[in-house]
């Protein structure tokens, strides 16, 4: 549960950092765009990690 928690904030973090790469012109807008739906697809992917953990393990093991 911990490592998809990092990967979630990983991505999160990835996903800001291509934010302001956009908003200084370093990537176009367009290309912005296009990635934007990769960032949803896999953000869903890893909360259906985590639930699909979370039902698999027994109450008192659930860190949240």
């Amino acid at each position: 549960m911990h490592f998809i928690e990092i990967a979630y904030g990983s991505l999160m973090e990835v996903y800001c950092q291509l934010q302001i790469a956009s908003d200084l012109k370093f990537i176009n807008e367009t290309d912005f765009e296009n990635i934007k739906p990769r960032f949803s697809l896999i953000s869903s992917m890893l909360t259906g990690l985590r639930s699909s953990f979370q039902k698999r393990l027994t109450p008192n093991h659930l860190t949240s």
